[in-house]
């Protein structure tokens, strides 16, 4: 839906998600080794560091790059790594706007009401 109105985007997913090649899904891969599907300007990439990671993109291809980390060279997939570049501003944006703002006023509000209901009136 979002390609209709030529909104590019890319981002993890799970594999059991509606529409993934089953060749993704029951593919077994070894570490660092990557396998991509196209479907028209769609790739679906899954990727193996410690865990599978699974990748939507509109951006990029299968291409790869090499990235330094903890002193070794390791290659890892376009997606993953402009992925991984840009996802913390939105993780801190999160931390900071989160689960703080309705949950804790609405208990705030919660507790306040309890007492003030609850306590006798003087009169």
């Amino acid at each position: 839906m979002l390609l209709k109105f030529q909104i590019d985007l890319y981002g993890t997913v799970k594999l059991n998600r509606k529409e993934m090649p089953q060749e993704l899904v029951k593919k077994k891969i070894a570490k660092n080794e990557n396998i991509a599907f196209h479907r028209g300007k769609v790739t679906t990439m899954k990727w193996k560091d410690k865990k599978d990671v699974t990748a939507l993109s509109t951006v990029h291809t299968n291409d790869m790059v090499d990235v330094q980390y903890h002193n070794k060279m390791i290659r890892k997939p376009t997606i993953v790594n402009d992925y991984s570049k840009n996802m913390g501003t939105v993780d801190n944006v999160k931390q900071y706007i989160g689960d703080y703002s309705i949950a804790r006023k609405r208990d705030e509000l919660i507790e306040k009401y309890s007492i003030s209901e609850t306590t006798p009136k003087r009169g």
